[in-house]
């Protein structure tokens, strides 16, 4: 009796009316010992299914401050846009202030910018100009993309997937069995994946708006070059 319990996994023990009245002692006790041993197997499984769970409810919370913290960047990134923007517009129209007042001295001027090292400079500066605006909606094009908001596609394809984590989640125990936890800790590895490639895109605008900001400054100082040029 002993050996068939240790060769079989432990079950049930259910008993009826007239077993427990003929049931012999040693049968009892070996009924009884399976019995204990099914129990603790039931304890061991429900502990490890609740750890499982309580793992998984952290990574959605992590997900979750990831996302806020995406969004709260976003946010700040398109008020510097907006300020760098007032910022040029200022720019313009100090030029425009500029351009106004250099009509007596326009003839100096002409003949100042015959110099081939004042062309050779504008030219120069005409070019970074060109490639840094078309750098700027090239970012523009791509922070627009990576908009966390519940209109976009790439919200709406968010809040979709934590929703669907979030029931997931309830039926956990059926994920265990069937064994569609590996699966659901590939989808949480995306969404990491996913998060880090938003903050180095962020990083990378931030970078080229402080380029872009001293190449506008070059600019600036020579159109009061000119100015100069054109008083002398």
């Amino acid at each position: 009796m002993p050996s068939a319990v240790i060769n079989r996994l432990p079950r049930r023990i259910k008993l009826s009316e007239q077993q427990l009245e003929t049931i012999s002692l040693e049968d009892l006790i070996h009924s009884w010992r399976e019995q204990d041993l099914y129990i603790d197997i039931l304890e061991s499984q429900t502990a490890a299914q609740e750890a499982d769970i309580a793992s998984l409810r952290e990574s959605e919370e992590r997900m979750r401050q990831q996302h806020l913290e995406s969004t709260h960047r976003e946010k700040v990134l398109v008020r510097r846009l907006a300020t760098k923007e007032q910022e040029m517009q200022e720019y313009a129209s100090q030029i425009a202030e500029f351009k106004a007042g250099q009509t007596a001295g326009q003839t100096a001027l002409r003949s100042a910018l015959l110099d081939p090292a004042v062309n050779l400079l504008l030219q120069r500066l005409r070019a970074e100009l060109l490639e840094t605006r078309t750098r700027l909606e090239e970012t523009q094009n791509e922070l627009s993309a990576w908009k966390f908001t519940p209109d976009s596609n790439t919200g709406k394809r968010l809040m979709a997937k934590c929703r669907l984590l979030y029931q997931e989640n309830e039926e956990l125990g059926r994920m265990i069995s069937s064994g569609r936890l590996a699966k659901l800790e590939g989808e949480l590895a995306l969404q990491k994946s996913f998060s880090d490639e938003v903050k180095k895109s962020q990083s990378e605008y931030w970078l080229f708006c402080l380029m872009f900001e001293h190449s506008l400054h070059l600019s600036f100082q020579l159109v009061i070059q000119r100015t100069e040029l054109g008083k002398n």
